[in-house]
């Protein structure tokens, strides 16, 4: 039996300098920029959203411009991730999940990435906070504390911590974070 796969590419944004006139037409608007990027890819890494929780308006015009098979994945806001560690973010969440509705199934994971300083030590606030999340969204989590690769104790607990919320694990190279002291 022959089992479809559908694959999803994407790039870490949508609109880059260099892209202008190779990938995209030079004298694109940036509001067209994201639909003509949908055309090549059918995928893209919302890292926007870490910065700020965008405006409704925003993310309904991310939905007209792409169509229903494409897929984000958003970064939470570092308002949730980075200033409030995970901890009294209802509000912040709500408003977060609030604005990104108009994705529907395009918003295919939330990215949960956790600042260097996030060590194992915050293991039960972040196994917590995974597990209060609504159920209707995927979720992805980064971390980038060094004891989580450095002791496989501590690598344990957190796959441990994603299993039980059925969250998945963003891995990346080290070697750069870690090449050079902090």
């Amino acid at each position: 039996m022959t089992k479809n796969v559908t694959l999803h590419v994407g790039c870490a944004m949508w609109s880059y300098a260099a892209w202008q006139g190779r990938w995209l037409p030079r004298s694109l608007s940036p509001r067209d920029r994201l639909s003509a990027y949908a055309t090549w890819c059918n995928a893209v890494e919302g890292n926007t959203t870490f910065y700020a929780t965008p405006a409704l308006e925003v993310v309904k015009s991310w939905a007209e411009q792409t169509s229903p098979d494409f897929r984000f994945v958003l970064k939470m806001p570092k308002a949730i991730t980075h200033e409030r560690r995970l901890a009294d973010v209802d509000e912040p969440l709500r408003a977060f999940l609030a604005a990104i509705e108009p994705l529907g199934g395009r918003a295919h994971a939330l990215w949960i990435q956790l600042p260097p300083s996030f060590s194992p030590a915050g293991l039960g606030a972040l196994a917590g906070f995974l597990a209060r999340l609504p159920r209707e969204y995927r979720y992805c989590v980064e971390v980038r504390h060094r004891a989580f690769f450095a002791d496989p104790r501590w690598e344990q607990q957190l796959e441990r911590a994603f299993g039980d919320a059925g969250a998945e694990w963003v891995t990346f190279d080290t070697t750069v974070l870690f090449g050079s002291p902090p």
